[in-house]
């Protein structure tokens, strides 16, 4: 089904469903900044703030009711390769599911493109539409989090072994884990707030189907939680084995520093400047200094060795 111009900067195209509740999916594509408000207010029936944040691009996660309108906007990733968030902006009303894209989507063209080739089967209704949507992103939401704990399970090995470079990829893991929580968190609140009794125009049997997605949002901000858990582990670990190799540096240099105070007593000894020093006169005093030296720097390092310290 091709996009027809309805208004500056607003391509609209729709779906109608046959049935004893005739209903239709209308998918509006705007322009951001230049796409005109009045004819989005006027021909969807919406609220003047929910338009402008649309147009505008001021996003703010919220659900809201007007009467027997939902109106939703919310976020996701849709995918492990691009972690860009996509914006999904809902109208559900009892006999239209209205769905706003700033430029393309392909969540909702793939389903939209289900629905135009087989319509009795999708969905029945725009709540049933709303479900297979959320079940789509929720699939995907899965996906990435089975990413993320792949790349946790190679960052172990590579943590273990004391890799500087890890850290980076580390701290890099962190931020997208955190910004999939700050996607989801308001993903399952809506949920949880549709399943609301006030909620009446949602159907029973597409509130049962609701509650299966609420459900799944918890299990994926549960795996979430578990992620970022790991990744403050890992973090630890990363740190604990720089120190250790810090330690070790540090014991080494302390066992050569050691073995010089040893050397530097026995040389300062004899540097002082007294007349009357017996071993100064000595035909091999110099060679009985230098192997006492020795001899003690021996001493030392097989100390040192017995104690596991080098």
């Amino acid at each position: 089904m091709e996009w027809q111009s309805r208004a500056t900067g607003v391509d609209v195209r729709e779906l109608k469903f046959a049935g004893d509740e005739p209903w239709s999916w209308v998918q509006v594509q705007i322009m951001p900044g230049v796409a005109d408000k009045e004819f989005l207010t006027r021909e969807f029936d919406l609220p003047p703030e929910f338009v402008d944040h649309l147009v505008d691009g001021r996003f703010l996660p919220e659900l809201q009711r007007e009467d027997d309108t939902i109106l939703l906007n919310l976020q996701y990733e849709p995918s492990s390769d691009v972690p860009q968030p996509t914006s999904l902006h809902l109208a559900i009303m009892p006999d239209r599911f209205i769905s706003f894209s700033r430029g393309e989507c392909k969540v909702q063209g793939f389903w939209f493109e289900r629905c135009e080739a087989v319509p009795d089967r999708i969905a029945k209704n725009p709540y049933d539409l709303f479900y297979v949507l959320c079940d789509e992103i929720l699939d995907r939401q899965f996906k990435i989090v089975d990413r993320i704990e792949d790349e946790l399970d190679e960052m172990e090995d590579g943590v273990l072994e004391g890799g500087d470079e890890m850290l980076p990829k580390i701290i890099a893991l962190k931020r997208r884990a955190n910004e999939l929580r700050r996607l989801n968190s308001p993903f399952r609140d809506a949920l949880n707030r549709l399943l609301r009794p006030d909620m009446r125009p949602v159907p029973d049997h597409t509130r049962r189907h609701l509650h299966e997605a609420y459900e799944q949002s918890l299990r994926v901000i549960e795996r979430i939680e578990i992620c970022r858990e790991t990744i403050a582990d890992l973090v630890e670990v990363q740190q604990t084995v720089r120190g250790n190799k810090l330690n070790k540096v540090m014991m080494v240099l302390t066992v050569i520093s050691t073995c010089f105070m040893t050397v530097g007593l026995i040389s300062g000894w004899y540097g002082m400047n007294f007349k009357h020093m017996p071993e100064l006169s000595h035909p091999l005093g110099y060679w009985i200094t230098m192997a006492v030296a020795a001899g003690a720097v021996g001493l030392e390092l097989l100390i040192f060795k017995l104690k596991g310290w080098i």
